[in-house]
């Protein structure tokens, strides 16, 4: 949040990455929230989106994939 601060980035204009518990207080400052497969079941609930892969087994593939699509 303070390189946002610092870079005068809105966060509501961030997207944000996920997995565990700690990440909750990041996920909910983000305009958006994304949580791999197999985050936390509380992580889950607080997030926009789920992959469909685990972390490190193609997730940020996956995000990647989808924000290229979205681009076109």
């Amino acid at each position: 949040m303070q390189l946002a601060q610092e870079k005068s980035v809105d966060l509501k204009r961030v997207v944000y990455v996920g997995n565990d518990v700690n990440d909750l207080g990041c996920m909910e400052a983000a305009g958006f929230a994304i949580v791999v497969a197999d985050a936390h079941p509380l992580a889950i609930a607080k997030a926009d989106y789920v992959l469909s892969r685990s972390g490190g087994a193609g997730a940020v593939r996956e995000l990647c994939d989808l924000l290229l699509q979205h681009m076109r």
